[in-house]
């Protein structure tokens, strides 16, 4: 699947609180093993690659279903829930 990330996060009060992209791949960097969410070295790598691909795709990346499975995993452990949703929302074809 496909999918463009290059759309502005929305913040409580429906103003443009950054652009999606540049968190996921803030998030997909600095994501570590905490008490939410386990990851071993294959994971976090794996994370890393996921950043890699979205900033040469300037916010765009194929992903296969395990991957945007793993992408949500990994933004409930990242994000708060109104980014988290917006993101899902994305990833699902819900916006």
């Amino acid at each position: 699947m496909k999918v463009d990330f290059k759309k502005r996060l929305n913040g409580p009060d429906g103003k443009p609180a950054g652009w999606m992209d540049e968190q996921l791949r803030i998030v997909l960097f600095q994501i570590d093993s905490n008490d939410r969410l386990h990851l071993d070295g294959d994971k976090k790598y794996s994370a890393y690659l996921l950043g890699k691909r979205l900033l040469a795709g300037d916010g765009v990346v194929e992903m296969s279903i395990e991957e945007a499975a793993f992408l949500k995993e990994v933004c409930a452990a990242g994000f708060r829930a109104g980014a988290y949703g917006q993101i899902i929302d994305l990833i699902e074809g819900k916006q």
